[in-house]
């Protein structure tokens, strides 16, 4: 589904509102907080806004591994969306790395034959094929 510009910005908005309300109520180091900059991360991603992106996921990372730890299944998805911010920068091998550190904690956590891990590790061969190639 694609969204309109005006729902993005919306989209934004709502996110950095959300984002000020929960440090407010819940404090700057609680996980929704991190939800929210995921979510924001997400949002510039899809504006093609890679820095801004790059730079949200990364307080969103920070936050998750205070509060949940560094083997938790949702630090494994920010080193992910880190991953596709640097993918589609061209940055390659900063992308294997953060896909890599992602499958780890997902092997750890989940079992090597969840769906997750496949569909990461299918993500990490393209992106060797990429390396390959280049």
């Amino acid at each position: 589904m694609v969204k309109s510009d005006a729902a993005w910005i919306e989209s934004s908005w709502c996110n950095c509102g959300s984002v000020a309300i929960r440090i407010k109520v819940l404090g700057k180091d609680h996980v929704d907080v991190a939800t929210s900059y995921n979510n924001m991360g997400l949002v510039y991603y899809e504006q093609g806004k890679y820095g801004e992106a790059l730079e949200l996921h990364e307080q969103s990372l920070a936050i998750k591994i205070k509060v949940l730890g560094k083997d938790h299944v949702d630090v494994a998805r920010s080193y992910n969306n880190m991953g596709l911010v640097y993918e589609k920068q061209g940055k390659y091998g900063e992308a294997l790395k953060l896909y890599e550190q992602s499958v780890a904690i997902k092997i750890k956590v989940l079992g090597k034959d969840h769906v997750d891990v496949l569909n990461s590790q299918k993500s990490i061969v393209r992106l060797k094929g990429l390396l390959q190639g280049s």
